[in-house]
């Protein structure tokens, strides 16, 4: 007869299989609440934050705000009808308090840093705030970000006023979150949450703010777009400023290679010839009118400074940017023996063969009167914008992220690069192209513009 039932071992072998079973599920059962207990948190901490920037931006959207003042932990709002409202940050009750509302901070919670900046000129104002709130458990930065602004400013010079909310996006207003166009009045009007603007015929469009940019960093220039006509094209980059926000186009550093020489003679008013030392390399038949002429390499901006080409040594360096262009002042066939016979009769500026800078040393303080052959190029012609995201494209009708490679480093040579800087560049604004081909009933859209380092 056979008997029926367990052994000890099988028993123990039972015992251990649902042991782990158990173990497994607890622990699945922890990571399953762990993971909704974060969620939830971060969750909780949005509310939280997007409450509080809320209550401040609807007093900023229904009274005009006159500046912000601080004091201690407190921030004073005050508007131009003469009220103000205090911002409280009270560190022993782990509290901000604006007006009746109050954020109160978790025990993970630190406010990391609190940058209030502001730039005032006769046509408005712009005010930040900035208070940055880490969350340990479950990271990121939920704090208060206020950008706002009164009027139509136009910043001169980003050392003067450089705003913490552009520590990752450089352009004001980018994310349009002041539910306006500022910054943007050329892109169009601000309608439920874009900038839009429709056209029958081609238009550009840029920023309003000048961006400052380091040649020597590294930047990306990113945008929303979509176009209600699937037809239209369009092309979208930057636009290039020197140190005197003159706005830098392919004249001022496009040149044929190869071509460097300098000035034999003076060229004088009225001079029908203009002597160049080696005409050799020069294109005594070009087939476009803006090859047709020099580019003089001795322009100094309002401070007197020249602009350098650390690509070359000796002479060349002063191969670089130059506002002191002249084209189409040859005809076809008018270059033999290293002379020039202009169209007509040369209307001024006298200019020497030799050029006197006044250079800075700053390596002790100094400055040396230096003086060279004045140098010269013949001109070239390229794209006057740099269409690092777009160039003559199609964008369809529905939102999508445009971006362009990483833009960084100078330009060394008389070529085009859409992803670098010209030399002399000091600021850029990015800039839209939009509808080229005359598409009519065109309404072009544009959000999320950033311009930031990388």
């Amino acid at each position: 007869m056979s008997k029926k039932g367990f052994t000890v071992i099988e028993m123990m072998a039972t015992f251990i299989l649902v042991s782990v079973a158990s173990v497994i599920l607890v622990r699945l059962a922890i990571t399953v609440k762990e993971i909704y207990t974060v969620n939830d948190l971060k969750t909780v901490l949005l509310v939280k934050q997007g409450n509080f920037m809320y209550k401040i931006y609807h007093d900023m959207d229904t009274k005009e705000l006159s500046s912000i003042t601080t004091s201690d932990n407190t921030i004073n709002f005050n508007f131009s009808n003469g009220t103000s409202k205090k911002l409280i940050i009270n560190n022993s009750n782990r509290t901000i308090s604006y007006g009746n509302y109050t954020y109160k901070l978790t025990n993970s919670n630190e406010i990391t840093s609190v940058t209030n900046n502001s730039y005032s000129s006769n046509d408005g104002n712009i005010f930040a705030l900035n208070i940055k709130i880490n969350d340990k458990l479950v990271g990121g930065d939920y704090g208060l970000n206020i950008v706002f602004q009164t009027g139509n400013v136009e910043i001169p010079d980003l050392d003067v006023f450089d705003i913490s909310s552009k520590n990752k996006n450089l352009v004001s207003n980018g994310d349009l979150l002041l539910k306006n166009n500022s910054n943007f009045t050329e892109f169009g009007n601000y309608e439920g949450g874009a900038v839009k603007k429709t056209s029958n015929t081609s238009y550009t469009a840029m920023t309003d703010e000048f961006i400052r940019i380091n040649p020597t960093k590294k930047y990306k220039l990113e945008v929303d777009l979509k176009s209600s006509n699937e037809d239209a094209t369009y092309s979208f980059g930057f636009a290039e400023f020197d140190a005197d926000y003159n706005l830098i186009t392919d004249d001022n550093y496009l040149y044929i290679n190869n071509t460097l020489t300098y000035l034999d003679e003076n060229i004088n008013k009225n001079d029908t010839t203009i002597k160049i030392h080696n005409a050799s390399n020069w294109d005594s038949n070009p087939s476009k009118d803006c090859q047709r002429g020099i580019i003089i390499w001795n322009y100094k901006n309002s401070k007197h400074e020249i602009y350098l080409n650390s690509a070359y040594t000796d002479s060349k360096k002063y191969q670089a940017y130059s506002r002191n262009v002249y084209q189409d002042i040859f005809n076809a066939g008018e270059i033999s023996n290293n002379t020039i016979n202009l169209k007509e009769a040369w209307k001024g500026p006298n200019i020497n063969k030799q050029t006197t800078y006044d250079v800075f040393n700053s390596l002790n303080g100094t400055t040396d009167h230096l003086t060279t052959r004045t140098y010269v190029s013949q001109t070239s012609c390229g794209s006057k914008y740099k269409y690092s995201v777009l160039s003559n494209e199609t964008i369809g009708t529905s939102w999508y992220p445009y971006k362009s490679s990483n833009i960084t480093g100078t330009i060394t040579n008389g070529t085009v690069n859409k992803n670098k800087f010209t030399i002399g560049t000091v600021y850029i604004k990015p800039i839209i192209i939009a509808n080229q081909n005359n598409t009519p009933n065109t309404t072009t859209y544009i959000n999320n513009l950033i311009f930031k380092e990388i």
